[in-house]
């Protein structure tokens, strides 16, 4: 166990900044421990500490770092802070390939030796001789980290731990010099001579534009009035915008689908697909797991990892099924033509009638006429909208073959696969655009 100076680590969590690698001391005096501290500081040319008090007194030093370490939290103080007992925390440091941060508390103070960054090929005889300490004396003692070490007890959720409403000020570093510097000095001072220039000029200006203003007052309210409602009808205007405009058509919808589904492998960790739901920008996969299969959930995990740099989702109440999300790059299409509704929907009933398939079409309400609190009214689209949806055993890319569908899209796809006899059930819901 190595007792020589730890390098100073800047890691993140919860976009908070937090520091690794204090040299912590024991702090004898009791309400000037403050005393203490400085000297310390100064002494041994630092620059800002963490204190930590329960009982004892506790000090956590660092030197001057590349970027300022002040108002920055403390990983160790937030975590002895925040979680209770003796335990010894192993946490891997995700800018540092094979880097593990340990640090362990030993009843609400911080374990000297640790606050620290290991290799991992140091990680388990620390991880002994850290276990060996701490477990003299009375109290159970913890290991926080990835399960895949044997010798860990207890997972342990870091970012909900280091939940910003849980952070404190007293886990923040604080500077070893008190008052301002000379650079702050100057600083403050310029700042101040500017805000009084400015106050001043601002006054002047006040001054003149009041004048101003009772000459012309009831010409500005006539030409603001005008303005404003000339805004609010163009920033009405442009909310109109068509929702079709930035979706795909229906073919690049079904490629992209189509694309997708060529990539799901028949079992990943033993676990197989049982249903894939396509939409515009994303692809929804649930699988199962079979009912007397040697795999577990962590097999999968692994393996959805490990293939597509994704972690899945799993159901609490149904733990024999998971769901993780793949993106989908369908390009839009754009604005289309704008036909009649009657012809758009003559022309879906007849695609969907010679597959022989049974379909249902809900028309959206007309958006009613509004104004706004100023009386004025709110454009009307000039569109009306048809939500369809069927389900089949055909492959939609054979039902919608025509190259020409302007004015339609499909919101999803659906493919419910039989656990029994691979069978696959499409589900499609869509949604076509026309003039009233």
């Amino acid at each position: 166990m190595s007792h020589e100076k730890k390098p100073i680590h800047i890691v993140t969590y919860n976009k908070k900044s937090f520091v690794v690698g204090l040299e912590w001391r024991a702090i004898k005096g009791d309400l000037h421990f403050m005393k203490e501290v400085k000297a310390i500081g100064k002494r041994e040319h630092l620059d800002v500490v963490a204190i930590r008090q329960n009982g004892s007194i506790q000090a956590g030093f660092a030197p001057k770092f590349s970027v300022p370490l002040k108002g920055k939290y403390s990983l160790a103080v937030s975590l002895v802070s925040l979680i209770s007992g003796k335990w010894l925390a192993v946490i891997p440091v995700e800018s540092m390939e094979d880097h593990y941060i340990v640090i362990a508390s030993t009843g609400g103070l911080v374990m000297p030796w640790t606050d620290k960054i290991v290799h991992a090929e140091a990680l388990e005889q620390e991880v002994v001789d850290m276990t060996a300490r701490l477990s003299q004396g009375e109290g159970e003692v913890k290991v926080f980290g990835d399960k895949r070490f044997l010798w860990v007890t207890d997972e342990m959720a870091l970012s909900d731990v280091l939940a910003v409403k849980n952070l404190k000020k007293e886990f923040r570093l604080k500077p070893l010099t008190w008052g301002l510097t000379q650079k702050e000095k100057i600083f403050w001072a310029s700042f101040f001579i500017f805000i009084l220039s400015v106050l001043y000029f601002l006054n002047e200006y006040w001054d003149h534009q009041e004048n101003k203003a009772r000459l012309m007052a009831v010409e500005k309210q006539k030409l603001a009035d005008d303005i404003n409602r000339a805004a609010r009808y163009q920033s009405a205007l442009l909310s109109l915008k068509p929702p079709w405009v930035d979706k795909p058509s229906v073919q690049h919808f079904i490629e992209g689908c189509d694309k997708k589904i060529q990539d799901i492998p028949l079992s990943l960790g033993g676990w197989i697909p049982a249903q894939i739901t396509c939409f515009h920008d994303k692809a929804e996969l649930l699988f199962a797991r079979l009912e007397g299969s040697a795999v577990g959930a962590m097999d999968f995990k692994w393996s959805v990892e490990k293939r597509y740099s994704v972690t899945p989702r799993f159901n609490g109440k149904q733990t024999g099924a998971a769901v993780f999300f793949l993106p989908i790059h369908a390009i839009p299409e754009g604005d289309d033509p704008l036909l009649p509704l009657s012809h758009q929907l003559d022309k879906l009933m007849t695609l969907l009638q010679r597959n022989n398939l049974r379909f249902t079409l809900t028309e959206v309400p007309f958006a009613e006429k509004t104004t706004d609190e100023q009386g004025i009214d709110f454009p009307l689209p000039n569109w009306r909208e048809m939500n369809f949806s069927y389900e089949s055993a055909i492959p939609p890319r054979m039902i919608f073959k025509e190259s020409e569908l302007p004015g339609m899209r499909i919101k999803k796809i659906a493919l419910l696969i039989n656990q029994d006899n691979a069978a696959i059930q499409y589900q499609v819901q869509g949604v076509m655009y026309g003039k009233p």
